[in-house]
């Protein structure tokens, strides 16, 4: 949804929709935090049809991206979090 919301190649947009995201899910109490689609996700964002190593780039920077926020915040530490 982020994804789709932030456009295909609008990469910051998508970041600042996912820590909105984030920070809006955290106000609701939620302990658990689920990445679902990645794989989709990062294949809109690329514009691309099929796999590419620039996906694993983007792949991985959303993964650390969400990883930094959730270690940076002693709010969010005691989220689980999973990817799927």
């Amino acid at each position: 949804d982020v994804a789709k919301a932030a456009g295909a190649g609008y990469e910051l947009a998508f970041f600042d929709g996912l820590e909105k995201r984030i920070g809006a899910l955290i106000d609701t109490g939620t302990d658990t935090l689920q990445l679902c689609g990645l794989h989709a996700c990062v294949k809109h964002l690329r514009g691309a049809k099929m796999w590419t190593r620039a996906c694993d780039t983007l792949s991985e920077e959303v993964v650390c991206f969400v990883r930094e926020r959730l270690a940076s915040n002693p709010r969010l530490q005691h989220l689980r979090c999973s990817l799927r």
